[in-house]
This record gives C-alpha cells, structure tokens and sequence, in this order.
C-alpha cells in the first residue's frame, strides 16, 4: 500500500504533533525497510560506490513524490529490548 509523503519544512511543528499524538502512550519502534529501487545512469565498468550520492539524491526526490515503497518489518520494544513482527498483540 502506497501513502503519500508529508514533507514538513518546520521540524519543530513536527516534533510538536508528535509529542501529542504519543503523550500518555506505550511506545515501541515500527521499522520499516524501503522497498524500492533507484537507478542511476553511469558508464560501463563505474565503481558503485561512486554513484551512491547520486542515488540518494534519486530516492529523496522519490519520497518527496511520494514515490517510493515502505514494507513493515519488525517492532522494537526499548522497555524490554524485545524485536517482533506481530505488531498487534507484541508477539
């Protein structure tokens, strides 16, 4: 499923809506891996470390489109340093 990206440019409103969206909360970490890819033009034989800027810059532009995927992976609980992939019921 695709969602589209807020960019926010004040940070600091940001970190205010979330303050009060987790106030009074359990909190645990949802990671999520990017699932998509990025292609980058360069000549034959080129060392890939070499394009890696340029690759980010190609996956910033995406997510500033709302152009890229993000696939759920596991829940971290700092409480109890416990990883799991059954975001429902902590499992």
């Amino acid at each position: 499923m695709k969602h589209q990206l807020k960019i926010f440019h004040d940070m600091e409103s940001f970190e205010e809506q979330e303050a009060k969206r987790l106030k009074g909360k359990k909190i645990v970490n949802y990671d999520f891996t990017i699932d998509s890819l990025v292609s980058v033009e360069a000549p034959k034989g080129t060392d890939p470390e070499t394009l890696v800027e340029l690759a980010m810059i190609k996956l910033v532009e995406r997510a500033k489109e709302g152009d890229i995927a993000l696939l759920f992976d596991t829940c971290f609980d700092r409480e109890t340093g416990a990883y799991y992939e059954d975001w429902e019921n902590g499992k």
